[in-house]
């Protein structure tokens, strides 16, 4: 059989959430909706026999995501213990302070969005080594501009309280990944490069930083022996651009400077 190689992938669950969220019945829906512990339990069971290695929870409401409860603590241990007896990794939609703080302390690996992290939080997080996808291109594009689609469903204050809040907690050492909700709204595919330069631009992390965020901070939450990093033993997987992103971050997102990308 002829095979076309691919990407480097890490295969995701579901999104396990205690709210109808759209078709949440049918079998090829991207939403399972569970009520209690046990029965997320095992909807993280047949998720992880199916072949996931991360495991996707909507923990809470927020971040274009409105009118899902809270789930419990019970509902969220039961996920994270059991994705971790498994070796599997747990990553939550979540925001609101109490509630990211809730999924920190808990064990989930990462925190998908975070808004309202505040010094506890970081602190919490720094404890407990997850990682935070802060996803703030969809705020600003929609903060810039709120007839585009989506917008109804995304607070600005949000993006301007993480915007101001995320230069602290990068300094303070939290792990962030580069990720955003691509293929919703306003956000097409392939536009991953202004995502880097939204932290940048607007955000004024170092570019040379988000770099790093995108690689090693990425290999390492992927859980991939090996990844992200550039040295003898390792994979290696790498883009090679005409130019210095660590300068001009938008070099990025000129197609015509990516030479070639290299896997293993």
């Amino acid at each position: 059989e002829d095979m076309v190689v691919g990407p480097r992938l890490t295969p995701c669950s579901r999104a396990l959430t205690p709210s109808v969220v759209g078709p949440g019945a049918a079998e090829d829906s991207p939403y399972i909706t569970n009520q209690g512990a046990d029965a997320f339990r095992r909807a993280a069971q047949r998720e992880i026999d199916a072949g996931a290695r991360i495991i996707k929870i909507f923990a809470a409401s927020g971040h274009a995501l409105l009118g899902t409860r809270p789930m419990t603590e019970e509902e969220i241990s039961a996920v994270v213990d059991l994705a971790h007896e498994n070796n599997v990794r747990v990553r939550a939609h979540v925001g609101g302070r109490d509630n990211v703080l809730r999924c920190v302390k808990l064990g989930v690996d990462i925190i998908d969005h975070a808004d309202g992290m505040d010094d506890e939080i970081i602190e919490a997080i720094l404890d407990k080594g997850c990682f935070v996808l802060p996803s703030l291109y969809f705020g600003y594009l929609t903060s810039s501009d709120p007839s585009l689609p989506g917008a109804e469903l995304y607070f600005p204050e949000d993006y301007e309280q993480m915007r101001d809040t995320l230069p602290e907690a990068a300094n303070a050492g939290v792990k962030f990944v580069p990720g955003d909700d691509y293929g919703f709204g306003a956000l097409n595919h392939g536009d991953y490069p202004q995502e880097l330069a939204c932290y940048v631009e607007q955000v004024g992390i170092d570019a040379l930083d988000v770099i790093k965020w995108a690689t090693k901070y990425g290999g390492e939450m992927t859980g991939t022996p090996d990844l992200g990093t550039i040295a003898p033993g390792m994979l290696a997987d790498m883009v090679i651009v005409n130019g210095d992103p660590s300068e001009d971050i938008n070099i990025l997102s000129d197609l015509s400077r990516i030479v070639t990308v290299i896997k293993d």
